[in-house]
C-alpha cells in the first residue's frame, strides 16, 4: 500500500478491518485497492471507508495479479533486461575488438599500400557522395583493407583489389 492513499490508514484501523473481515480478505482487498489506485490514480477521500466497502463486496478483477505473480514477472523482466544489457556489452566489446584489429591492420600496411587503398576508396566513391573529408575517405580505405585481409568481400561483382 506504500505510495497510495491507503498508506495513511493507521494500524488500529487495519486491525479493526482485519478482525471484522478476516486478515486474508483484508490483505487481498488492500492489494486490489492499491493496484486499482495505481492503474487509475483517482482521488480517494476516505481510504478506510473505501477499503471497508471493498472488503464487504470483494470481487477480484480479471486484470488483477497477486503479489507473487507481479514479483515473478518483475524478476523475469529484470532477467531479460540483464540479458539484453549483457548482449549489448558483448556486441560493443566485439565491435571495439574488430575496430582495434582493423586499425592494427591499417598500421601494419606500408605507405604505398595505404595510398593504394585511399586511391581505390576515392575512385569507388566517385562524385555520388559529394566531397568527403580525408578522415572519411581514410575510414573507407581502412575498411577496404580490412575486408580484403579478412576475406570479408562476399559480393562476387566487387572488384578485386590488387596490391601495388
Amino acid at each position: 500500500m506504500a505510495g497510495t492513499p491507503f498508506s495513511m490508514l493507521t494500524l488500529e484501523e487495519l486491525e479493526m478491518l482485519g478482525k471484522h473481515h478476516g486478515y486474508r480478505r483484508l490483505v487481498l482487498a488492500a492489494d486490489i485497492a492499491a493496484e486499482t489506485w495505481r492503474r487509475e490514480r483517482k482521488e480517494i477521500p476516505n481510504p478506510g471507508g473505501y477499503l471497508r466497502v471493498l472488503c464487504n463486496s470483494l470481487v477480484v478483477p480479471a486484470w488483477y495479479q497477486s503479489v507473487d505473480e507481479r514479483r515473478e514477472k518483475a524478476m523475469e523482466t529484470d532477467l531479460r533486461r540483464a540479458a539484453a544489457r549483457k548482449q549489448l556489452e558483448e556486441e560493443k566489446a566485439k565491435s571495439e575488438r574488430v575496430e582495434r584489429e582493423r586499425e592494427t591492420n591499417w598500421c601494419a600496411l606500408c605507405d604505398s599500400e595505404k595510398e593504394f587503398y585511399i586511391a581505390t576508396a576515392k575512385t569507388s566513391i566517385g562524385t555520388s557522395l559529394g566531397i568527403l573529408s580525408d578522415k572519411t575517405i581514410t575510414a573507407i580505405a581502412k575498411t577496404m583493407a580490412w575486408d580484403r585481409r579478412a576475406g570479408m568481400i562476399t559480393n562476387t561483382d566487387a572488384p578485386i583489389l590488387l596490391s601495388p
